[in-house]
């Protein structure tokens, strides 16, 4: 099973979360500031707008760059065969969790024996699919051209939640 490094991601969580904060604050700080000038002077509202846009801006590049490594990590614990090593962690106001989305499947043979031939029209087309990576072992490359669409198998997704609601940990 795929090793994922649990205690970096609730470190990520953690220093993910206080940047939450500090971008909150900016966005409380900005509207306290603009609110009682909005109204009667939109003008004179730009110069605090752009300040918090000055501030928000490394914010939200440091938020993004965290998200990212704990996107990678936590992906990283989802095996070939879909398995999920470790499916949320939870820190201080945050949590990573991946979800994977379930499928059913339908023997093609079969499917094929009990819809005749003249049956097969738009509508039974459109209940067909091709695993492309079956495809691919099978086949090889020379289907590539025709891929219509590529899905993730399992995608991350961090939250935040308020100080002290959960508790730290992996789940």
């Amino acid at each position: 099973m795929p090793r994922v490094n649990k205690s970096q991601i609730s470190r990520d969580l953690g220093a993910l979360r206080v940047l939450e904060d500090a971008r909150l604050n900016v966005l409380a700080d900005q509207e306290a500031k603009v609110a009682p000038l909005r109204a009667r002077f939109n003008a004179a509202s730009a110069p605090f707008l752009l300040e918090a846009q000055g501030l928000l801006a490394p914010l939200a590049v440091e938020m993004r760059e965290i998200e990212a490594r704990i996107e990678k990590e936590m992906l990283a614990g989802v095996g070939a065969d879909g398995v999920i090593a470790v499916r949320e962690v939870v820190a201080a106001g945050a949590i990573a969790s991946v979800e994977q989305a379930s499928t059913r499947t339908l023997d093609p043979a079969k499917l094929f024996a009990e819809v005749p031939e003249p049956e097969r029209d738009l509508k039974f087309w459109g209940c067909v699919n091709v695993l492309i990576g079956a495809v691919d072992k099978a086949f090889g490359a020379r289907f590539a051209a025709i891929t219509l669409k590529k899905f993730a198998k399992a995608r991350v997704s961090i939250r935040y939640v308020p100080i002290g609601t959960v508790g730290e940990g992996v789940l």
